[in-house]
């Protein structure tokens, strides 16, 4: 009788359990330390800015992804079960169109809700690695290479293009 009731209590919480460890997609790019979920990528950077950020290494480290004009915490916005780099998807490999992008273009990613960019523009002494929700998942379209519209907005290769 005793260790049917083991048995029981073990299948009561084994759900429990195996619902609270959060399933990561791409470890390659999101690491959880100490209950804190982090954007990782790698740089050569020194400057580092982004509040909630930190650089290990030649990698740096975001707490926090800047959304609607403020740094929100990983951990309220990306869905890490989905969140995967944006030209991983089928659909839009194809629309590339040139395979020169598609190795080591990862400054654009995706979740089931938002579309997020990694910029990191060593060439300007005035950028700084920034990572953010560019817009919804259902807002952008791949123009081509490394080009992707997000609303009204053009990006090549993270940064934005302006007149």
């Amino acid at each position: 009788m005793e260790n049917s009731k083991k048995m029981m209590y073990c299948f009561l919480f084994l759900p429990f359990f195996i619902s609270c460890k959060q399933e990561i997609k791409n470890k390659e790019y999101i690491t959880i330390k100490e209950s804190i979920l982090y954007f990782k990528h790698f740089t050569f950077s020194n400057i580092i800015k982004q509040e909630g950020s930190y650089k290990k290494d030649d990698s740096i480290f975001f707490s926090k992804v800047f959304f609607e004009n403020k740094n929100i915490s990983n951990n309220k916005i990306i869905d890490p079960e989905t969140f995967d780099v944006l030209y991983n998807d089928i659909n839009d490999r194809k629309k590339v169109s040139n395979d020169y992008y598609l190795r080591g273009d990862d400054y654009y990613f995706k979740d089931k809700n938002y579309l997020y960019i990694y910029q990191d523009d060593i060439s300007d002494k005035n950028k700084f690695p920034l990572f953010f929700v560019a817009g919804k998942v259902n807002e952008y379209s791949v123009i081509g290479g490394g080009y992707l519209r997000v609303g009204n907005k053009i990006y090549c290769k993270g940064n934005e293009l302006v007149d």
